[in-house]
């Protein structure tokens, strides 16, 4: 197996369909890199060093993300099964 950069985990993450949210941690990043990541879909794209207080509020929205896509994937799976019941 290739070994990935984060783009390249990013990208391959979005073609498997996943709904894990992404954040960048970088120490190499740039403005475009960034812009191109957050129209990829990343949640957010922070440079090292980086303090706690944006960690921790960029991993809260990963989480807030996530925990929607996940809500919104199973309510697609059972409205099926519902809307077959009431057929």
């Amino acid at each position: 197996m290739p070994v990935l950069d984060g783009q390249g985990v990013h990208d391959a993450l979005r073609q498997c369909g996943s709904t894990l949210a992404v954040v960048f941690l970088t120490g190499h990043g740039d403005v475009p890199m960034a812009v191109e990541q957050m129209k990829r879909g990343a949640v957010d794209f922070l440079q090292k060093p980086v303090s706690v207080k944006p960690l921790q509020a960029a991993l809260e929205r990963a989480l807030t993300v996530s925990s929607a896509a996940v809500a919104r994937r199973e309510i697609n799976t059972v409205l099926p099964a519902v809307d077959a019941e009431r057929a």
